[in-house]
C-alpha cells in the first residue's frame, strides 16, 4: 500500500484516494451531499478474523466483493446482488457499516461508497469457487498480510469496517 498524502486514509498506485470512512445509520445515505454520487456498494465479509477477497480477472488484483448500483437500486440490494455475482455464494445477512469517500484520478472526482459487513460461517470453502469471466479466485485475508496484487483502498476499507 502506498503511503497516503495529506488527510487521506489510503492511496493506490494510480493516485486514487480513500479520503474518509464514516460510521452512520443507513438512512443517512439518503442525506449525503447530492453533488457527490453514491455509485457503489462494498461488502466486507468476515470469518474468524479474516476477510473474503475476490480476484478480479480484468483488473488483475484482489478486492472486496461489490460493485455498481443499477438504476433505481438501493445500496443494500446492490451489495447483496454483487456479493452473489462476485463470489458465487448465497447472499449473506448484511449489516450497514458506513460510508466511504473516494477521490478518483485523473479528474479528481469525489464518490461515496456504501459499506456493509457480513459474518460468514466456517463452511465457506474458497477452493470450491467456480471461475467466471470476471472473477478468477476467492481467498481469505488476515488484515495484516502484504498483498502486492491488491486494491489498496479496499484493503484499508476492510480494516476500518471491522470492529
Amino acid at each position: 500500500m502506498i503511503e497516503p498524502k495529506g488527510a487521506s486514509l489510503a492511496m493506490d498506485a494510480e493516485g486514487n484516494q480513500l479520503l474518509a470512512f464514516r460510521t452512520c445509520d443507513e438512512d443517512e445515505l439518503e442525506r449525503l451531499d447530492p453533488v457527490t454520487l453514491l455509485p457503489q456498494a462494498i461488502v466486507v465479509a468476515e470469518r474468524a478474523g479474516q476477510v473474503l477477497l475476490v480476484h478480479d480477472s480484468w483488473r488483475l488484483h484482489w478486492e472486496l466483493p461489490g460493485g455498481r448500483l443499477e438504476p433505481g437500486e438501493t445500496a443494500r440490494v446492490a451489495a447483496s446482488r454483487e456479493f452473489v455475482v462476485k463470489t458465487g455464494l448465497p447472499a449473506p445477512e448484511l449489516e450497514f457499516a458506513g460510508v466511504v469517500t473516494f477521490r478518483f484520478r485523473p479528474d479528481n472526482r469525489l464518490e461515496y461508497g456504501a459499506v456493509y459487513r457480513a459474518h460468514l460461517t466456517s463452511s465457506v470453502d474458497v477452493d470450491a469457487f467456480t471461475l467466471t469471466d470476471e472473477i478468477g479466485a476467492l481467498r481469505w485475508w488476515d488484515l495484516v498480510e502484504e498483498l502486492p496484487d491488491s486494491a489498496d483502498l479496499d484493503l484499508r476499507i476492510a480494516q476500518l469496517a471491522l470492529p
